[in-house]
């Protein structure tokens, strides 16, 4: 087992993950219920930014998933919805 521990930006708000993933380049995708947002990390767990956000119309994350085709796709808990998103390239 490996635990790994992330250190957000915003070192105020508690991480709620809702759901985990880890792409082909070993990036780890994690949602966050709290910041309802889905964040992208190393593989040994730095925070490299927030991929999806309310900006971009997620509302609760509850699930993720990377596609064959390297496409984050959310479960949208407030909308009822599954969104898909681009982010590598």
């Amino acid at each position: 087992m490996r635990i790994l521990t992330c250190f957000l930006p915003d070192k105020t708000s508690r991480l709620d993950p809702r759901g985990v993933a880890v792409d082909r380049l070993g990036h780890v995708l994690v949602a966050d219920g709290n910041a309802r947002c889905v964040s992208l990390l190393s593989a040994r767990g730095e925070f490299l930014q927030r991929l999806v956000t309310s900006r971009e119309g997620l509302g609760i994350p509850a699930a993720i998933s990377v596609d064959l085709r390297d496409q984050l796709v959310i479960a949208d808990a407030a909308t009822e919805e599954i969104k898909i998103f681009s982010y590598l390239g």
